[in-house]
Formats: structure tokens, C-alpha cells, sequence
């Protein structure tokens, strides 16, 4: 067994970054998570995803944290924690506090036996843009009639769009923004990330 050890970088209060290989390090997160009282409920190697769950007050195994593994430049691994509730809104930030316990343990040494790579989602590889899912809902919402939550995704043709159609075809921009709040505030924060962190949106193209 080799003595090399996995090394952690912090690049924000969510997410770390190694250049330690994939397989060891996924097996290292699970352990971290079951180690510390948590019960696997999602273990997806191939998507890069584990989610651990926690008993909290009442709530059998209703705190959650997930765990986003992604291939970035340079073929070094980025982890990304979300922390929640499966069936409530995170209102005291204890899923939040959670996910950075769990990052904070995850940031220690670890022998490194094995090679592999998590996936990389389409051809473009990029580092996570750093979006948040809450505000591109709050943004469609309030003036996603102006295109806001567009321009924000990086869609700015789009945002052009949505703003010429307020001329064109009244109300129609509002409509379809707000079903985009919805939708925004509905999807988990893993397909958010997909769909619009961790990859080049371009102008002109319309992410559902």
C-alpha cells in the first residue's frame, strides 16, 4: 500500500478539490459518512453522487447531505456538499452546518490504493460556476419577465429574447419565467448543478 495521502484543497464554504484518484476517494467519503453515523441512501459511483442521511429529532434519517463528485481541469476532483431536509425547508440552517461538519471530516489523510475518474458531464469540462438555484428562482420569478434569471444563467440571448417578446407578445415572458421559478425551486440541487454549474450554458440555449 502506497504511504502517498489523499490531499484536500478548500475553494469555498461547500466544496473541495483533489488531485487524488476517484475510486479511493469516493470509498473514503462513504466511510466518512457511515463512520459518523450516517446511513447511505444514495450510492451512484458512475453519476458521482452519494447522500447520506442522519437521524434529526422526530425526523428518522430526514437530514441529508450530498455529496457531487466532478472531474475538472487538469483531471482533478471537485466535491460538492449540500445539506437539508427530505421533506422540509433547511429554515435553521442545520443541513447546511451539517454539510461542512461533513466536509471538515472529509478534509483529513487517507492512504491512496486504487485509480479511476469521476464523470464529466457532456463536452465541456468546467469548474462549478458557483450558481444557486434559490436566486435563479427568486430572480424568475420577481423579473424573470425581463429575463433576469437568463441573464444570470449566463443565457443572455435569451434575456434579449424575454425582453423583446414584453413588446411583442405581452405577458408571455412572465408566464414562462414563472413556470421556470418553479421549476427552479423544485429540482434538487445535484440537477441544478448539472444542468447549469457544471457546464457552458450558451446564449441562445433554453436548459429545462
Amino acid at each position: 500500500m502506497s504511504d502517498e495521502k489523499i490531499i484536500f484543497e478548500s475553494i469555498g464554504s461547500n466544496s473541495l478539490r483533489t488531485s487524488a484518484p476517484y475510486l479511493i476517494v469516493f470509498d473514503y467519503v462513504r466511510n466518512v459518512i457511515t463512520t459518523n453515523g450516517g446511513k447511505i441512501k444514495k450510492d451512484d459511483m458512475k453519476s458521482g453522487t452519494l447522500e447520506g442521511a442522519w437521524k434529526y429529532g422526530i425526523n428518522v434519517f430526514g437530514l441529508r447531505v450530498t455529496i457531487q463528485f466532478r472531474t475538472i481541469a487538469d483531471g482533478q476532483i471537485e466535491l460538492h456538499a449540500k445539506g437539508g431536509f427530505v421533506d422540509a425547508f433547511d429554515t435553521t440552517g442545520v443541513g447546511g452546518k451539517k454539510a461542512q461538519d461533513i466536509l471538515g471530516l472529509i478534509s483529513g489523510l487517507t492512504p491512496l490504493t486504487a485509480s479511476a475518474m469521476p464523470p464529466r458531464l457532456g463536452d465541456d469540462q468546467v469548474e462549478n460556476r458557483g450558481k444557486k438555484k434559490t436566486l435563479a428562482g427568486i430572480l424568475a420569478l420577481l423579473i424573470g419577465g425581463f429575463g433576469a434569471h437568463k441573464f444570470y444563467l449566463g443565457n443572455w440571448g435569451l434575456g434579449v429574447l424575454y425582453i423583446a417578446s414584453i413588446f411583442l407578445i405581452p405577458y408571455m415572458s412572465a408566464i414562462i419565467s414563472g413556470i421556470e421559478a418553479i421549476r427552479f425551486f423544485t429540482i434538487s440541487e445535484n440537477t441544478f448543478n448539472e444542468k447549469y454549474n457544471y457546464r457552458t450554458l450558451h446564449p441562445f440555449e433554453f436548459v429545462w
